[in-house]
């Protein structure tokens, strides 16, 4: 689990124990009432996932979906759409991808934001530990005039820390969702099958959406909409 707040943040209880609270171990918390599994949790850097995917040292993992994974990793329930692009800091604007080759972006570390961005050597990205850090830099001026990724998570961060009048306009990348990765050489691959079909029925009757709500509350139902490629603000989701 990578700890990306609010999908996974780590805590202590009362015991001193570390104790993990988040979206996404609400999630495991009612796949494991449904399914009788214990799921093996960790915080995990990003880069760590992806290779113990693809070493089969793990099972599965619930992340944003990106199209290389598919060589190590079959792609299972979706649970919902990811806007990810930038999040521009106010008075700062793009209209295509070459207009950001000028502009400092903060980006989380190990993050796949987008393809085609990821690899540009072009980009100026300022490299940080989190969502968190790189709000903050947009609002001290340190650099950055914008941050890159999911668009819905920056949004949350943005609120939490109340500095929705510093930022303004955002881009689009790409809309991808957030599903569950199963790696190919996984140890438990005869329950592919099941745990994806319990993870499914967490979408289908709505269970997905109540946790995200919770964690997400106005952001989320699904991701607020990003247009493309202008950065107009986005429209409030239909409602459901």
């Amino acid at each position: 689990m990578i700890q990306l707040e609010p999908w996974t943040i780590s805590t202590t209880n009362a015991q001193g124990q570390e104790k993990l609270i988040g979206a996404l171990p609400d999630l495991l918390d009612e796949f494991e009432r449904r399914s009788g599994y214990k799921v093996n949790r960790r915080i995990t850097p990003y880069a760590r996932v992806e290779a113990d995917l693809e070493g089969g040292l793990i099972d599965f993992s619930v992340m944003a979906w990106g199209p290389a994974r598919a060589r190590y990793a079959n792609r299972g329930t979706d649970f919902g759409p990811l806007d990810f692009g930038v999040y521009f800091a106010k008075g700062t604007t793009a209209q295509k991808y070459e207009d950001l080759y000028p502009l400092p972006l903060c980006t989380p570390l190990g993050l796949k934001v987008d393809p085609r961005y990821d690899i540009d050597p072009a980009m100026q990205k300022d490299l940080s530990v989190d969502y968190t850090t790189c709000v903050k830099k947009v609002v001290a001026k340190h650099g950055s005039v914008g941050v890159a990724g999911s668009l819905g998570t920056i949004d949350v961060i943005i609120d939490k820390l109340n500095v929705r009048k510093f930022f303004g306009e955002r881009f689009l990348f790409r809309v991808t969702t957030l599903s569950v990765s199963w790696s190919q050489r996984a140890p438990n691959n005869p329950e592919e099958a099941r745990v994806n079909a319990i993870f499914k029925g967490m979408v289908e009757d709505g269970t997905y959406e109540r946790i995200t709500r919770k964690w997400f509350g106005k952001h989320l139902s699904y991701f607020p909409r990003a247009t493309s490629p202008s950065t107009k603000p986005a429209r409030k989701p239909a409602s459901r």
